[in-house]
């Protein structure tokens, strides 16, 4: 695959790729995978709602990063 962008998606999927990481930390911070930039993100079910409500930063500061770096790869 030539892919630019990695994007994993949930905690059981972060867990398998990053097994000794935080999922909140990996979820915050900048990753990557096969010398790629990947993005975690929480898997956007509304049974996941309770992380979200936890985690008000999340769409308040991550979300905007998220957004400028796929906008970036896109480019």
């Amino acid at each position: 695959m030539q892919n630019k962008l990695n994007i994993i998606i949930g905690a059981k999927a972060a867990k398998f790729l990053y097994p000794n990481r935080d999922f909140v930390e990996l979820v915050f911070s900048s990753n990557s995978l096969n010398d790629k930039p990947a993005i975690v993100l929480p898997h956007p079910s509304p049974l996941n709602i309770k992380w979200f409500k936890d985690h008000p930063n999340f769409e308040e500061k991550r979300l905007p990063e998220v957004r400028e770096l796929i906008s970036n790869v896109l480019k």
